[in-house]
């Protein structure tokens, strides 16, 4: 086209973007190094008179986690004396990110740690419903013994137990099982 047009999605593969994927490219986008995060929070400190500590800087870059727009926020908010210091950043909260299912599932069929596993579930904002798919479908993928792949799938099951009393008493206190079944089990 004569006058591209680029859009942002933060769940392209959801159904709704079906035809809209066929008809365009798609194009991903990695978080920035700290390093270039650093050079920009750097730029616009020297453009607004903003007096830094080099380690601050650096350390409110690490921190955005490869997310510019959030550091430039955190910088703006930090920023109201017209300074930013090391305290200030290190007072600074850990910002909620949310983290995509590959990422979570990665943490759920590698990790030995139980409350590795169970936490992966945290960050993410699908329904238990949509995780017990996800796991579903790569449960196979992962254990190539019959004997393991039958006790996870066994874990999944009572996962999907507990769920379905959620579902028809709307006890929510038993999510904390299906979360520990689909994750340690």
């Amino acid at each position: 086209s004569a006058f591209p047009i680029v859009m942002t999605a933060n769940e392209p593969f959801d159904q709704k973007f079906k035809t809209v994927r066929k008809a365009a490219a798609m194009i991903d986008f990695k978080p920035l190094p700290a390093a270039a995060v650093a050079e920009v929070l750097k730029k616009i400190c020297s453009c607004e008179g903003i007096k830094f500590d080099e380690e601050a800087l650096s350390a409110l870059a690490r921190r955005s986690a490869g997310d510019l727009r959030g550091a430039i926020a955190d910088l703006q908010m930090l920023c109201v004396d017209g300074k930013l210091t090391k305290a200030a950043v290190d007072e600074l909260a850990e910002r909620n990110r949310t983290e995509e299912m590959s990422a979570a599932l990665m943490r759920i069929l590698k990790t030995t740690d139980p409350l590795t596993a169970v936490a992966a579930f945290d960050k993410l904002e699908e329904e238990p419903e949509e995780c017990m798919l996800w796991l579903e479908e790569n449960l196979p993928l992962e254990y190539k013994s019959p004997e393991e792949l039958a006790k996870a799938f066994e874990a999944l099951s009572k996962a999907d137990v507990f769920r379905g009393r959620i579902m028809s008493r709307q006890e929510w206190r038993l999510l904390v099982y299906v979360k520990a079944l689909m994750a340690i089990g």
